[in-house]
């Protein structure tokens, strides 16, 4: 049952890092490319559609990605604001699904597993708002 809207968050400053840490090289991709390809390379997954969450300097990479990647599942991109907290707002006025995932696109080495298990732990408990942030524990909203 596809039923799961993923919201990638994408629109944070990387005022740490200096530049883009999402638009960085990592194993012959960027870190928001892994991130968005955790969420896609299951068969049977419950992902409906993954909405990135950007910023003016994630935004062309973003595109790109839905374009590359947007014939496996629908991929759609809007712009992030000026916290967090702004940047899920904005996203979840686009998401579709009945259960909602928040993840960090700078968390790119998140595991299927830990995504499947939030998920399937999410509906269990009749929760409609996921956080994940591995490593650390997924964090459940209702």
């Amino acid at each position: 049952m596809k039923d799961t809207s993923v919201i990638l968050l994408a629109a944070g400053a990387s005022s740490r890092m200096g530049q883009p840490k999402l638009a960085l090289p990592f194993g012959g991709r960027t870190a928001l490319e892994h991130a968005l390809l955790a969420f896609l390379q299951v068969e049977d997954s419950p992902v409906l559609e993954i909405i990135l969450a950007v910023s003016p300097q994630t935004q062309d990479l973003a595109a790109g990605l839905a374009n590359q990647y947007g014939a496996l599942l629908p991929i759609r991109v809007c712009m992030g604001g000026a916290t967090r907290g702004d940047s899920v707002f904005q996203a979840l006025q686009l998401a579709r699904g009945d259960v909602v995932c928040i993840h960090d696109g700078a968390r790119c080495l998140v595991r299927w597993s830990v995504i499947q298990a939030s998920i399937q732990a999410a509906r269990a408990q009749g929760l409609s708002l996921i956080h994940i942030s591995e490593p650390t524990r997924p964090l459940y909203i209702s």
